[in-house]
């Protein structure tokens, strides 16, 4: 295949079609923007960035890294992951070493989301970012 048989064979495969269905996926990132928002409008303005980052691509689904930026002490903080199947759920949560939970809709990850940010060292770390940020 030459270069151009090649490009057009990759836009090709590209394309959205009508048969795909990328709706619970977009609902699940959607959702985790959501909550970044959520949590950077809880600092002082123009303090904190708070971003959901593509990552990796693995068995579990697209990684997403939910980051915490302080440009005035060039902190980069990343909170969690999830990880969003191309069907869109179940989405795995990487919250802590060992707890994996996975979200079978957009209430249970908002839900679990909220609890992690509630968990007393998560909400502890918060708070010294805000210290921080100030």
């Amino acid at each position: 295949m030459d270069k151009d048989e090649l490009k057009k064979r990759v836009a090709e495969l590209l394309k959205e079609e009508a048969g795909d269905d990328l709706d619970r996926f977009r609902q699940a990132v959607r959702k985790l923007r959501e909550l970044a928002e959520a949590v950077e409008a809880s600092f002082a303005a123009d303090t904190v960035r708070v971003h959901v980052e593509a990552g990796h691509r693995v068995n579990y689904g697209q990684q997403y890294n939910f980051v915490v930026y302080v440009d005035k002490v060039q902190l980069r903080d990343v909170l969690f992951r999830a990880y969003v199947p191309p069907d869109g759920f179940p989405v795995t949560l990487d919250l802590f070493d060992v707890e994996r939970p996975e979200c079978n809709d957009v209430e249970a990850l908002e839900t679990k989301v909220l609890d992690f940010l509630a968990h007393k060292d998560v909400r502890t770390r918060l708070l010294e970012i805000r210290e921080l940020a100030a």
